[in-house]
């Protein structure tokens, strides 16, 4: 309870919490100083992004490292060591939402989208190019993002959830193997 909180811990909370209030303050900064007004700025002087076919390259990339990560290695790293201490977030138990927000920001860059609000995303090109590809890379991120929440819960205290870990694995693969064959081909041609 708050009063067992000694004075010294009290000066530590309060310490730690300006630490991270002025690292959230920076983060945000360079975000809109920075990398958003870059890519933002993509294919005009200033930006890292040569042209906006290398930012929206970029995106793609980023999905298909995400997928890789989560799928090949936030899953497959514990399950096939059976090692807890490979669990992310295996003390607060966010294993699973940590997974599944992961395939959710792999959702919001293809789409633009993000808590409610609309944005543009590369969707509307692949989707003006090839409506089919799509309604198919929208089906297996949604796809992903259900089987990542069909394996049980506690992650951490069901490595041996075979059949769904499997699923989760395949679906997330799938949306990989899309978007390096069949995404990335399409915007960069």
């Amino acid at each position: 309870s708050a009063g067992d909180v000694t004075s010294r811990e009290t000066e530590y909370l309060a310490a730690a919490t300006q630490v991270l209030a002025d690292d959230t303050e920076s983060l945000f900064s360079a975000w809109n100083e920075g990398f958003a007004a870059e890519f933002k700025g993509a294919g005009t002087a200033g930006s890292r992004y040569q042209t906006q076919l290398d930012a929206a390259l970029e995106i793609v990339d980023g999905i298909v490292v995400i997928c890789d990560e989560v799928a090949n290695g936030k899953i497959a790293d514990p399950v096939s060591q059976t090692d807890v201490t490979l669990v992310e977030s295996q003390f607060s138990f966010n294993s699973l939402d940590d997974f599944t927000n992961n395939m959710r920001s792999c959702l919001n860059a293809y789409t633009g989208d993000y808590n409610g609000v609309n944005g543009t995303g590369i969707n509307e090109f692949v989707n003006q190019q090839d409506a089919a590809l799509d309604a198919r890379v929208l089906s297996e991120l949604n796809a992903a993002i259900a089987a990542v929440q069909a394996i049980p819960f506690p992650f951490r205290n069901n490595l041996n959830a075979n059949s769904q870990i499997t699923t989760a694995q395949t679906a997330i693969n799938t949306v990989l193997t899309t978007m390096e064959n069949d995404v990335r081909p399409l915007i960069a041609n």
